[in-house]
């Protein structure tokens, strides 16, 4: 069972205004001419134009039809629109009929659910700061955005030594000493509510992944590692537990640094971008069979030759066109994937 947590106070300044009896009820108008929020994550005031045009039922309740606006400490502009109903008390209705009496929170139903809107929440839409491993080179949201993985190249030193630790990165980036990168996974839910508790995992993949991607059924993440040269999977479900270790690993080409997933992720594209070789040597982006992967057959179809250095992979919306973008030769070349993979 999920635990309730306060999220911000709202105190409002009202105005009443007795429309009178209709066809549908009592309509009060509750004019909104001030107010506070306050929150560990939202403070600010309540601007402009705002009211409740309330509605109350012969059957003692009263709905609830509220629009205002927020303006938050650093200067965002939200609209606040909510619904629902409240329990018109004896209490209730001398209130609402002009009487100076106050109720405490618990002594009428009381039930709404806000929407807040808004473009900018400026710099109070930080959430915070998660320390993840060395080196972050790649990250990816799983299809149904509870978690967000991370791959390091480098995990951290068990001891950590301050400005040192940029130091022991470029040392073992370079061998001295070997170890390898990490995968993070980080629980969004956690995240909004307490950002340095939101690592639920740290797992050993490979040795400095750079890239990452999750399957579009959310069941695989994929993993790129450069310095080991291969790419891996690792099953969703396993990672979020922390125990999770690849249940795929496919060897591919020289320094591969980037990875697109394509056709359902059946197939993931790995462009290779081998720093040995002079920027403009023509390298490739190779062709995976993820089914062949996970089976532990050799998983490789074909390699594309493309520019030097090619880094990002993108794709037409139809799938059938893949761009990638070569930093050495300042091109881009385009893969027609119909020809590649076939229809």
């Amino acid at each position: 069972m999920p635990n309730l947590v306060p999220e911000f106070e709202y105190r409002a300044d009202l105005v009443l205004d007795d429309v009178g009896p209709g066809p549908l009820g009592q309509r009060v108008i509750v004019n909104v001419t001030g107010g506070s929020i306050n929150g560990d994550r939202l403070k600010g005031t309540i601007s402009g134009a705002g009211a409740d045009w309330l509605l109350v039922g012969p059957d003692g309740f009263g709905r609830i039809d509220v629009r205002a606006t927020f303006k938050t400490h650093d200067g965002a502009a939200i609209y606040v629109q909510y619904h629902g109903v409240v329990e018109v008390t004896e209490d209730m209705a001398a209130i609402l009929g002009g009487a100076s009496k106050s109720v405490g929170y618990g002594d009428q139903y009381f039930f709404t659910n806000p929407r807040l809107e808004s473009g900018d929440y400026g710099p109070s839409s930080l959430v915070g700061t998660i320390q993840v491993d060395m080196g972050p080179a790649g990250v990816a949201v799983s299809p149904n955005g509870r978690y967000v993985y991370v791959v390091s190249q480098v995990q951290r030193p068990v001891v950590s030594v301050g400005p040192s630790d940029f130091l022991y990165g470029l040392l073992t980036y370079v061998g001295l000493p070997r170890r390898g990168g990490t995968l993070s996974v980080i629980d969004v839910k956690r995240m909004e509510l307490d950002p340095t508790s939101s690592v639920v995992a740290h797992v050993a993949a490979g040795c400095g992944p750079v890239q990452v991607a999750a399957s579009p059924d959310g069941s695989l993440v994929w993993v790129v590692a450069k310095r080991s040269n291969e790419l891996l999977a690792f099953r969703s479900a396993q990672l979020a537990t922390g125990g999770a270790r690849p249940v795929a690993r496919a060897p591919v080409g020289a320094a591969p640094d980037g990875l697109r997933l394509v056709r359902n992720g059946a197939v993931a594209l790995v462009a290779s971008s081998d720093h040995s070789q002079e920027p403009s040597t023509p390298q490739t982006v190779h062709v995976v069979d993820t089914a062949a992967a996970l089976a532990g057959r050799p998983a490789l179809r074909s390699a594309v030759a493309v520019g030097g250095m090619p880094q990002e992979i993108d794709l037409s919306p139809d799938q059938r066109t893949a761009y990638v973008a070569n930093s050495g030769t300042s091109s881009l070349s385009t893969m027609d994937l119909s020809s590649v993979l076939g229809t």
